[in-house]
């Protein structure tokens, strides 16, 4: 069995069609103790062989309630939970449980960083993470990469890429910039790129645009945002 595999059989996932809706994210949990969960983690940290309760405490919590738990078990015993978990557990089953231990920003860098480590680079992580976040969540992204690593983003982005593809990277930062935020859009800029572009320039170009919306173009006509 995979480390995937394992940690999802370990979760409590319905097993009814009609349950489809509950699926498809980790969701707080109900009865969440922290004091518990500390307890049971710090019996377990220093036991190689109990690496399934330190699976079952931190796969049935969402991220705030993990973000809790660390804090709190910093508090009681003086300790990094993440520090402690590298010295318990190896391989990808300590890559994926230190990374569920860090707030989704944080994650974010970190995944950006790996990508444009060393030789090559990850085009891949690159694309999915500039093209799916919202412009205050790369703003994010850009303080912490200039508090923690002392570099610009975008200098590396352009240092670390080919300038065509460099080029379509920092566009789409650009755009999600001028569009300004969701609930507060800058309504000159959407209508300049809405009428000065065709649609099929739209439906091809649209990636920050669908982001930002958070559906396809054209298919929410007659529905208002909630």
């Amino acid at each position: 069995m995979t480390v995937i595999q394992e940690m999802l059989s370990s979760l409590p996932i319905a097993d009814k069609v009609g349950a489809w809706g509950t699926l498809g994210t980790v969701r707080a949990q109900k009865n969440f103790d922290p004091d518990t969960d500390v307890e049971k983690l710090g019996e377990s940290l220093p036991n190689t062989g109990s690496r399934q309760t330190i699976i079952d405490v931190l796969t049935n919590l969402n991220n705030e309630q993990r973000q809790d738990v660390m804090r709190l078990y910093k508090e009681q015993t003086q300790q990094d939970l993440i520090e402690n978990i590298k010295k318990a557990l190896s391989g990808d089953l300590e890559n994926v449980i230190v990374g569920l231990l860090k707030t989704p920003i944080a994650y974010d860098v970190q995944e950006l960083k790996s990508a444009m480590k060393g030789l090559g680079t990850d085009e891949a992580t690159l694309t999915e993470i500039i093209c799916t976040r919202s412009n205050e969540r790369l703003k994010e992204i850009q303080n912490i990469c200039r508090q923690e690593f002392k570099a610009e983003l975008e200098t590396n982005i352009i240092s670390d890429t080919s300038e065509s593809y460099s080029g379509l990277l920092l566009a789409i930062t650009k755009i999600l910039s001028e569009l300004g935020p969701k609930k507060t859009p800058i309504v000159s800029k959407w209508i300049t790129i809405m009428a000065e572009r065709s649609p099929r320039h739209l439906r091809r170009d649209s990636c920050p645009v669908l982001i930002y919306r958070g559906r396809p173009l054209g298919t929410d006509q007659g529905k208002k945002d909630p």
